[in-house]
């Protein structure tokens, strides 16, 4: 009698811890398609109207959070979005001034400086001045050089050639932008596309990839 008293109690006691178990093993999870809803409805667009999109999980002080991503309207866009209840946690966003940045719209600043030249015309009276007009072409050479001189490719001739690799991307998933490093130019950026996050590095001369990454999210 008092075994089966003993199996009866255990097994109650097992229900209780089995039954509280599966309601807090089973937490409230809003779900990817419910985060990516309340980002965009904040941001006052959809989808469809975005690019760059990117959506992942992570935890943030023990809990779980969705981190959104997407461009809309030449402004990015990045929240944070609890996972339990739908809260946004933060949000921010910065105008996009590095899409398909083009060598070309730097060199702009350097024929501002050759304006300077008109002290050319002071030459008949001010012959030093004349001598200062060299010194402000070397401005313009220096910004032809680090901007585009050596480079064989033009940034859409470069973004071409990533999309190459990116079935389905376009220019709108791009990001690149000429840099100079270890004494060669190089194009630089990352594409966001279906989920995926590519970054690279591209001789700019060459149109030789130095880096391709991958990361799926």
């Amino acid at each position: 009698m008092i075994k089966k008293y003993l199996a009866m109690t255990l097994v109650c006691a097992g229900l209780l811890s089995v039954l509280p178990g599966c309601q807090s093993g089973s937490g409230k999870d809003i779900g990817q398609d419910e985060a990516s809803r309340i980002a965009l409805e904040d941001a006052g667009t959809t989808e469809d109207a975005v690019s760059r999109f990117l959506i992942s999980q992570d935890q943030d002080d023990g809990r779980k959070i969705y981190e959104v991503q997407f461009a809309f309207d030449g402004t990015e866009y990045e929240y944070e979005i609890s996972a339990k209840d739908g809260e946004i946690l933060s949000a921010s966003k910065e105008m996009d001034n590095n899409m398909l940045t083009s060598p070309a719209a730097t060199q702009a600043p350097d024929t501002g400086a050759a304006t300077q030249t008109p002290a050319a015309d002071t030459q008949t009276t001010q012959t030093p001045a004349a001598t200062q007009a060299p010194a402000a072409t070397q401005a313009p050479a220096a910004g032809s050089q680090t901007q585009g001189a050596q480079t064989e490719l033009s940034v859409e001739e470069a973004s071409q050639l990533v999309l190459d690799r990116i079935p389905g991307a376009t220019a709108s998933d791009l990001r690149i932008e000429l840099d100079f490093d270890d004494g060669y130019y190089k194009y630089e950026g990352e594409v966001i596309y279906n989920q995926v996050e590519y970054d690279f590095e591209m001789d700019a001369n060459t149109g030789t990839f130095l880096e391709w990454e991958e990361d799926h999210h």
